[in-house]
């Protein structure tokens, strides 16, 4: 039932100091402590981790721009959902929601066309939002870098609803409370402004008059997509994506322990949006990409110069979020993560997912997907990083 790609060489037993030297255009080796890693023990171990919490998974190792492991277990549609057909494995290859994996996504795209535009982060929003929004006078002094870091005061429920263009129009021309400016305050409306900004710097056609808000913000939230897939995904040898289901084989989300349930397409939000539209809401989440995908488009980004310049990318990296780094007694460690959790209408359990891209020392990168959501079990991040200490000598 697993699918397995695994090369090991005596180049992937990982020796401090030998291939820790960063090619030209690559990120510097997070600091790392520990003297040698062995990737098959490391890989031995998310395999278990993610075989014994998960519904369905998969998971990829790279060293910089090289795959060295790539496998996948369990399902993505359970047979409930494929007319009793059986399961359909899980794989690294088929696209899913990777929610809050969107936002590094967006961090890239605004770094890009800010530099595009000959603009810094630290610039004022106010002159690049839509004319036709009243920006209130305690927005007037908000920055890129504020959404960006997730400090600009904006606050709203952490629901995809709350990141439409009606919604943020409304929110920036009500304001904010000016003393919470400066204080990190995780919400999706700081990544769905900057959607907004993207598709505004990107450019595109208005009707002049009579603007239907429902076909505006469909317009502007085209304009984002196509900016992020024509300067970040393609560069990175990525197909085109989008911020809604494609598939006519869509990877589901299911309760773990998993027991015969039916699940929720991945980017299901509500009882009017089952069919996983995320276009209106992206930023902060949205896209559909896969394990693969996810993995081709991280170590581009770290280790060469395909997408951003060493001059974005260290822009990239100075914010403190959404590539803030965290210290172990290893050492260090860059990640993000997504989760999306929805209970099924009129049913007594939570069907959920979890995705992680992980940058470990010596620019090892992990990306792990689960479509699968169990009470009392560990976030994914977690998971990880527990196999990646038990491979530590």
């Amino acid at each position: 039932m697993n699918n397995l790609i695994l090369t090991i060489s005596a180049s992937f037993i990982f020796q401090l100091g030998i291939i820790a030297q960063p090619q030209k255009g690559s990120a510097p080796p997070i600091h790392s402590r520990q003297a040698k890693l062995s990737i098959e023990q490391f890989s031995k171990n998310l395999r278990q981790t993610l075989a014994d919490s998960s519904s369905g998974w998969a998971y990829q190792i790279w060293d910089r721009t090289k795959l060295i492991c790539s496998e996948a277990g369990g399902f993505r549609i359970a047979s409930v959902d494929n007319k009793d057909q059986g399961d359909i494995e899980f794989d690294v290859a088929h696209r899913m929601h990777i929610a809050s994996i969107s936002k590094p996504i967006t961090t890239m795209a605004m770094i890009k066309i800010l530099a595009e535009k000959g603009l810094h982060p630290g610039n004022e929003i106010k002159n690049f939002l839509p004319q036709s929004w009243k920006v209130h006078s305690t927005l007037e002094k908000t920055t890129f870098t504020h959404l960006l870091e997730m400090r600009s005061g904006l606050t709203a429920e952490n629901a995809a609803l709350s990141s439409s263009y009606h919604s943020l129009k409304n929110l920036v021309e009500k304001g904010i409370n000016p003393d919470n400016i400066g204080r990190f305050n995780y919400q999706n409306v700081s990544y769905g402004l900057l959607r907004v900004l993207i598709a505004e710097l990107n450019g595109y056609s208005r009707p002049m008059v009579n603007i239907d808000s429902v076909y505006l913000e469909m317009v502007s939230a085209n304009a984002y997509i196509d900016y992020v897939n024509r300067s970040i995904l393609q560069p990175a040898g990525i197909d085109y994506a989008f911020c809604h289901e494609a598939s006519n084989n869509p990877t589901m989300m299911y309760p773990f322990p998993y027991n015969g349930e039916a699940g929720l397409i991945s980017g299901f939000s509500s009882e009017k949006n089952q069919d996983g539209n995320l276009s209106s809401f992206a930023g902060g989440l949205g896209w559909y990409l896969s394990v693969e995908e996810v993995g081709k488009l991280f170590s581009a980004v770290f280790n060469s110069e395909k997408i951003l310049t060493k001059e974005q990318f260290d822009t990239l990296i100075s914010f403190r979020f959404p590539f803030n780094k965290a210290k172990k007694t290893w050492g260090e460690y860059r990640s993000g993560m997504g989760m999306w959790i929805w209970s099924k209408p009129e049913a007594e359990y939570n069907c959920g997912l979890n995705t992680l891209y992980m940058l470990l020392p010596d620019n090892l990168l992990v990306v792990a997907f689960v479509n699968s959501k169990g009470k009392g079990i560990r976030n994914l991040r977690a998971r990880i990083l527990s196999a990646y200490e038990k491979s530590l000598p």
